[in-house]
């Protein structure tokens, strides 16, 4: 088991791998009207900081990192989330990645496709695509979050997710979606 991420109160963009630090540059530029991706990423709470390296880590391992265009907006109280503009890539990349399966929301209001992570019991990822009003264009518009309990697990995660996050409104912060991905 790892242990325990260090107690800080930020990290500092210097603190981050050189590697990570390229993977975020340019995705963060004028988030939340930063000029650069370092200024963004100090200016952003340690739920927030924490969250976004969530996604990189997840996204990069299933090979998805590279469709994020640029970041719009990341939570970790409240629930785990990120919001970003996305290449056309994404979508095809979803519906034939082996781990997420895909489903449709229909309604009048907001036409949005859905990618559930198939392959964890919690901590799994949850993507939702906005469709444009152009029949042929791909969404842009995404957003992904974590669900603590997966929902395509089990029927007993299925009941957890809807007790906990739709009767209870109890979403997970970042200590939890943490906890749940250090377990497995």
């Amino acid at each position: 088991m790892t242990p325990p991420p260090p107690k800080v109160d930020r990290f500092k963009w210097p603190d981050l791998e050189l590697s990570v630090r390229l993977a975020l540059e340019f995705k963060l530029e004028n988030l939340y009207s930063c000029a650069s991706g370092e200024a963004a990423f100090e200016a952003l709470q340690l739920d927030k900081q924490q969250a976004l390296l969530f996604f990189h880590a997840r996204l990069q391992s299933h090979g998805l990192w590279q469709h994020v265009l640029r970041v719009e907006n990341v939570y970790g109280h409240g629930g785990v989330g990120m919001s970003f503009t996305a290449g056309p890539s994404l979508f095809p990349s979803l519906t034939r990645h082996r781990s997420f399966r895909s489903r449709l929301f229909a309604s009048a209001a907001r036409p949005a496709i859905s990618f559930r992570e198939t392959c964890r019991r919690r901590a799994a990822l949850h993507f939702i695509g906005r469709r444009t009003n152009r029949a042929r264009e791909h969404a842009r518009d995404w957003s992904v979050h974590f669900d603590h309990y997966n929902p395509l697990h089990s029927p007993a995660n299925a009941w957890r997710h809807i007790f906990f996050e739709h009767l209870r409104r109890r979403t997970p912060d970042w200590q939890a979606i943490d906890k749940a991905l250090r377990e497995g």
